[in-house]
């Protein structure tokens, strides 16, 4: 059996300031918390140390059947420490609080865990020179799958130091985020640093998500008040950036706060995110609570209530064409998984 890598304080500092209550613990076992995933190993944090961890036997033919019994960074796990054993062993998930779940990018037909047990997931968006650029379908898309985790949602526009009228793109950003706060932020010249910080108090544990070169990374590096993150350089031409992020990591914060950064995300594809999808479109949700038929699409169907109030002025027609997408792509991934 291999030693730990780090010491019981890396335990108590990314543990979140909650441990769940186990009573049934086998002799040598230990509760321990998933801090890194990188090419399937897991990493673990536990009172004996930080541990290069595999799965038992039986784990492993659960994760094979069960996308939702992968471990994921923020899983609670029990773990052993066989003498044969190379590495730690997982003998068991424990259940999930919170969880951030898309459809499996590989496998269309599948689900994937990407963060779990958090309090508050910050939906990450860089601005540019030009304000009116904000790509709210990106945005709303993150949001929904954020607040169907059952966390809390903050919205981060990034880099606003190259936005001249970044203003403009938080109140773009606001006509969509349905009541979520939006915050300003540069880690150029600190603006929303505080706010974010605030955001992520002692004892909790938050996640970032957001595409590649929106500048994750700089924002936790900025936080932690060192360069711990990689950061890469984005092109000027598109503000495409270097997935600088290879794997989905936990970091303590100097407050006791716990962050996660993800590599970014270039498909947010949706996997039954009903409940996000009426928290992120309240205004269409509500108006179909009206309308004659219960299954209406909101399309051509008499008596549409969610139709009228478009052509009342209520609900932009571009926001419901939005809906609408998302709504179909939740549809197909139920259909899918039968």
């Amino acid at each position: 059996m291999t030693e730990p890598t780090s010491s019981t304080a890396d335990f108590h500092s990314l543990s979140g300031g909650f441990v769940p209550e186990q009573t049934d613990l086998p002799a040598g076992a230990e509760l321990a918390r998933v801090i890194r995933v990188d090419r399937g190993w897991p990493t673990v944090a536990s009172p004996s140390g930080v541990w290069l961890s595999q799965l038992s036997d039986a784990c492993a033919r659960s994760a094979r059947r069960d996308p939702f019994a992968r471990v994921a960074v923020g899983d609670w796990v029990v773990l052993t420490h066989p003498a044969e054993h190379e590495h730690a062993v997982i003998t068991r998930l424990l259940p999930r609080r919170t969880a951030l779940v898309r459809r499996d990018p590989g496998a269309a037909d599948a689900a994937q865990v990407v963060v779990s047990n958090i309090e508050r997931i910050f939906v990450v968006a860089a601005l540019t020179a030009d304000a009116e650029s904000l790509n709210l379908a990106r945005l709303e898309r993150g949001m929904v799958i954020a607040a169907d985790s059952g966390a809390d949602v903050t919205v981060v526009l990034t880099k606003a130091d190259l936005c001249a009228d970044a203003d403009v793109a938080a109140r773009r950003a606001r006509s969509v985020a349905a009541g979520y706060e939006v915050i300003i932020e540069s880690a150029i010249d600190g603006r929303g640093i505080a706010e974010v910080a605030r955001l992520m108090p002692p004892g909790q544990t938050t996640a970032l998500i957001g595409a590649s070169g929106t500048g994750k990374s700089t924002l936790i590096n900025r936080l932690l008040g060192h360069e711990r993150q990689a950061v890469g350089l984005v092109r000027e031409r598109d503000d495409k950036g270097r997935h600088t992020t290879v794997a989905r990591e936990m970091v303590a914060l100097p407050n006791g706060g716990v962050v996660i950064d993800t590599p970014g995300i270039r498909s947010v594809a949706l996997w039954q995110a009903r409940r996000g999808l009426a928290l992120v479109f309240p205004e269409i949700e509500e108006a179909a609570c009206t309308c004659k038929f219960s299954d209406c699409t909101h399309t051509r169907e008499p008596g549409c209530a969610v139709a009228a109030a478009v052509a009342a002025g209520a609900i932009d027609p571009s926001r419901l064409e939005r809906y609408r997408i998302l709504s179909d792509e939740i549809t197909t991934s139920a259909h899918r998984q039968r």
